[in-house]
């Protein structure tokens, strides 16, 4: 084995001139054959300080901890409808943009049946409430003696959903419904999905109550 001081004076140039290549070359090779094993020892024996920095770099860049931060949401949320309520007994029609449904007025694409309830109506949007304050992520933003407006928000983004319902005193026993994203094209089927969960949970509630 060399003497330690005839290994560091190879670290340095010879005087008058640069490293011989094969020099170079050596030195490169013991450089990545280190790194490597430095790799290696860290993987397989992380020290507390290294598992904390990779924990923090993962969780600063995860999506929920994004979602998290001040304001970030409200960059999604757009701005709430001027058409939402009752006109001449009607809710607003959907836009031409497929993330919409309603029960009054639709197109094919757009439409969708409305609730029905046997009874009085005040249980029966009593028990509707229940069951949208039930679903995820869900706001009641309004609510009377025959209509109701919530807001529904995504997970992530924050994106948020417009649903209203209405029973026209006239006609007893339905309520419509109409609800349509705020931002975007196609919201993929979520709304309607939506109505028929508050569907089926509002049909088993109020046959609950029936019994």
């Amino acid at each position: 084995m060399p003497p330690v001081g005839a290994v560091l004076r190879r670290q340095s140039p010879p005087a008058g001139g640069p490293w011989p290549w094969s020099d170079i070359v050596h030195w490169g090779q013991r450089w990545v054959v280190l790194g490597c094993l430095v790799i290696l020892t860290a993987i397989a024996l992380p020290s507390p300080s290294l598992a904390a920095g990779l924990s923090s770099w993962n969780g600063a860049f995860n999506p929920e901890t994004i979602a998290a931060l001040p304001g970030f949401k409200a960059l999604f949320s757009g701005t709430r409808p001027d058409n939402l309520g009752v006109k001449d007994g009607h809710l607003a029609l959907c836009p031409s943009t497929p993330n919409c449904v309603v029960s009054q007025g639709g197109d094919d694409s757009h439409a969708i049946a409305p609730l029905t309830y046997s009874g009085d109506l005040a249980v029966a949007m009593t028990a509707l409430a229940q069951v949208v304050a039930d679903q995820p992520r869900s706001e009641i933003v309004e609510q009377t003696d025959a209509y109701l407006y919530a807001e529904f928000s995504s997970r992530l983004m924050g994106f948020v959903d417009d649903m209203e319902f209405y029973s026209d005193p006239a006609n007893p026993g339905v309520i419509q419904v109409r609800v349509a994203a705020r931002l975007g094209e196609s919201d993929f089927g979520v709304n309607r999905d939506r109505v028929e969960t508050i569907r089926a949970a509002f049909e088993s509630s109020t046959h609950n109550l029936a019994g």
